[in-house]
């Protein structure tokens, strides 16, 4: 893991980078896409993960539009009028494994 790292520090163009909770804005600028895309998958997953994790790191910067929250209103009093309704988050992952 330590080596995709440096791998793509380089490949973002910065001689340093801050890993772990944030992405530091510095590298993401440097970044080139036709460097980002030469990583392999894995270094391109770690990259994003790595992004991913920045952001939910600080949820209180995403808002919620106001169809959005209509949305999960609406999705929780569905859920709350008939909760045996659907499967769960463990049985949907089973049901997608097996189609792969």
């Amino acid at each position: 893991m330590l080596y995709a790292r440096a791998r793509l520090i380089r490949a973002l163009g910065a001689s340093s980078c801050a890993w772990g909770n944030k992405v530091l804005s510095y590298c993401i600028m440097r970044a080139e896409l036709k460097d980002i895309l030469e990583l392999s998958v894995a270094e391109r997953i770690q990259l994003v993960e790595d992004i991913w994790d920045s952001i939910a790191a600080v949820p209180h910067s995403l808002t919620l539009t106001d169809d959005e929250r209509q949305e999960l209103d609406r999705r929780l009093e569905a859920y709350a009028q008939n909760p045996n309704e659907g499967i769960s988050w463990d049985e949907l992952k089973k049901k997608v494994r097996k189609l792969a």
